[in-house]
This record gives structure tokens, C-alpha cells and sequence, in this order.
């Protein structure tokens, strides 16, 4: 697995921008084999898996997140369920480990509305930013 998941990074470092969204798959792939690698050598000894398996939805929203970083075209498609993966995954982490008490339906209520409410801003104002985008690149081409 470890072996598939570096061919996909590599892969992914190629010039095409076809080739950037291998970097996905391959950190998830990498990210998830290392922690089971140490989990079963190292840190089985001391912490239950029933404590930190959240820890597993760090590696898509860190896979996403770099692949916003990495790609020439800056979608929101793809930070915004990064960080919404990352959240949860953090709420989930405290929840489990028992530093912070709530009530897993009502975070996720909570959590729920907090999407739709992201998700209703960005309908709303993603044409004015596409159109003040379009006016500043004008105005750039203009000066030119």
C-alpha cells in the first residue's frame, strides 16, 4: 500500500493538471498506512483504537487541503470539504478521548445547519466575486 501510495504522490508532481488530483487517493493511501503501521507496532501498547479513530478522517481533509494548495485552479469544490472533514474530525477526536461532553446528534445538527448556511452564503455571493474578479482582470488588461 505504501509502495501504490508513493506512485500516486509522484504521479501527482507531474506538470499536467490532469495528474494533481492522484495527490488524493495517494496521501489518504500513505497517511492511513503509516498510522497503522505505528498503531499496531507503537501505540496499541499504551491507547484503545475506540479513542483515537477520528484521527482517520485528518488524512482526506489533509489530502484535500493540499491538493487546493498544489492545483492551479483555486475551487472551493475542494478546501471547503477539507476543512468541514477536518472539523468534524477534531469534534470527534475531543468527543472520544472524553475532553469534551456534547451530544453527537447535536453536533451534528449543529453541524448540518453550519453547511447549509456556507453553503447558502457562497450561492449568494459567488457571482459577485466572480464579477468583480472579471472587472479587475479588465481593468488589468486595460492598463496594459
Amino acid at each position: 500500500m505504501i509502495i501504490i501510495s508513493i506512485n500516486l504522490i509522484l504521479l501527482s508532481f507531474n506538470k499536467k493538471e490532469k495528474n494533481k488530483r492522484f495527490i488524493i487517493p495517494g496521501l489518504i493511501l500513505f497517511l492511513s498506512s503509516i498510522f497503522f503501521i505505528l498503531y499496531f507496532l507503537i501505540i496499541q501498547n499504551y491507547i484503545n483504537i475506540k479513542y483515537i479513530w477520528p484521527i482517520i478522517g485528518f488524512f482526506p481533509s489533509i489530502s484535500l487541503i493540499l491538493y487546493y494548495l498544489v492545483s492551479n485552479k483555486k475551487s472551493p469544490h475542494t478546501i471547503i470539504p477539507g476543512i468541514f472533514i477536518g472539523f468534524l474530525s477534531i469534534i470527534l477526536l475531543l468527543n472520544t478521548s472524553g475532553l469534551m461532553m456534547i451530544d453527537f446528534i447535536s453536533f451534528l445538527l449543529i453541524l448540518i445547519a453550519l453547511m447549509f448556511v456556507v453553503t447558502g452564503l457562497y450561492i449568494i455571493f459567488h457571482d459577485k466575486f466572480n464579477y468583480l474578479n472579471k472587472q479587475t482582470d479588465n481593468t488589468n488588461i486595460k492598463k496594459k
